[in-house]
């Protein structure tokens, strides 16, 4: 009797594994059934031409991050950004196909620690032209900033078919208050925008010595500017 409880214990034992097993593999194939959907685009059309620098936001490197896509959120995928057309790539681990997702269906997306989200004709505010824009301050009000690399090409004696093509850098900050968007040149910009706090945020620039920082550094110091006006 204690044989046949201990076999029919052992047999149960084994159909739950078998079951979980079976569970896990559907979750598995579910899983695998929807990330597939973000590999169906069309793949990355090549520049057909030599250039120096890079057409992508910040390096050639396709990063891990962080998508929101047609209403679903996926982590762990590898992404990049092309400024220059305004694109999302997409790569799948251990191969070299670049994937273009659908920008109608992108919501927003994470490049390692960097937020953006997609502006639309319908969420623009303003001046802001729909696109891709990084969040550099998420708060009462929110400040954006627009990558671009813009192509340029010149004669060039260097260059053995006669032209120097390249990308080159171009950066824009948007604030967006009170459902109006103001253009950010520089670290006084804001208090144009926040006249009720010119005063302080004035003092809050020079006492930080964020008066004369180099273009390279405005993310950091606009951020910093933002939080100062939250808090005060």
């Amino acid at each position: 009797m204690k044989k046949r409880i201990l076999f029919l214990t052992i047999l149960f034992g084994i159909g739950l594994s078998v079951y979980a097993f079976g569970q896990g593999i559907e979750k598995y194939k579910q899983d695998a059934a929807e990330q597939a959907v973000l590999y169906r685009g069309p793949t990355f059309i090549k520049y057909p031409f030599r250039f120096t620098g890079t057409f992508y936001a910040f390096s050639d490197d396709f990063v891990s991050g962080e998508l929101w896509y047609n209403g679903k959120y996926y982590n762990h995928v590898l992404l990049n950004l092309n400024a220059n057309r305004d694109e999302l790539y997409i790569k799948m681990h251990n191969s070299a196909v670049v994937i273009v997702l659908g920008k109608d269906l992108v919501e927003g997306f994470k490049l390692g620690e960097k937020e953006f989200v997609n502006i639309t004709k319908q969420s623009s505010v303003g001046s802001m032209a729909p696109g891709y824009y990084q969040v550099i301050y998420s708060g009462k009000d929110r400040l954006f900033k627009k990558i671009e690399k813009r192509y340029y090409e010149r004669l060039s004696a260097v260059d053995k078919n006669g032209i120097f093509r390249t990308f080159g850098n171009y950066q824009a900050y948007m604030l967006v208050k009170d459902g109006a968007c103001y253009p950010i040149n520089k670290p006084f910009s804001f208090a144009s925008v926040y006249k009720g706090k010119k005063n302080e945020i004035k003092k809050f620039i020079k006492t930080n010595n964020l008066r004369f920082v180099e273009s390279s550094e405005y993310d950091g110091c606009f951020n910093a500017i933002m939080q100062f006006i939250d808090k005060n």
